[in-house]
């Protein structure tokens, strides 16, 4: 018989090869892992499990056109939201300005805090002089 295999990477965390350097330090890591432990991760999550719901309450939204400035913000390496899945937001925004940061995965503000400080000063320099 064979046996199938659990497609769940994060069982066996500890046995995927390293992506790279860690985000961060011990002490940081252990300073979210007692928060979590105290709180959980409940109203991180709520939100995704609440999709349909709000959906269902608030149809217009991701339908109706925005009529105020945008910035879009996306990470070349996120795998939970990659660019492409930007391209239709200027569809939706009358005034929207993309910015991408490159070498960078989901966590843009601990990954490149700089990058991101510049797209985001910068636009709000241009747009609210």
């Amino acid at each position: 018989m064979t046996q199938l295999r659990d497609a769940n990477p994060f069982k066996q965390i500890e046995q995927l090869p390293a992506a790279g350097e860690p985000l961060l330090t011990k002490e940081e890591l252990d300073a979210y892992v007692a928060a979590y432990e105290h709180s959980g991760f409940r109203g991180g999550i709520n939100w995704y499990r609440n999709i349909d719901r709000n959906s269902t309450l608030v149809p217009e939204l991701g339908v109706t056109k925005l009529t105020l400035p945008c910035l879009q913000v996306t990470a070349a390496w996120d795998v939970a939201i990659p660019p492409a899945m930007a391209d239709g937001m200027a569809a939706l925004c009358s005034d929207l300005k993309r910015h991408d940061i490159q070498s960078c995965g989901h966590w843009t503000q601990r990954e490149q805090p700089a990058e991101l400080n510049r797209a985001m000063v910068g636009w709000l320099k241009a747009r609210f002089k």
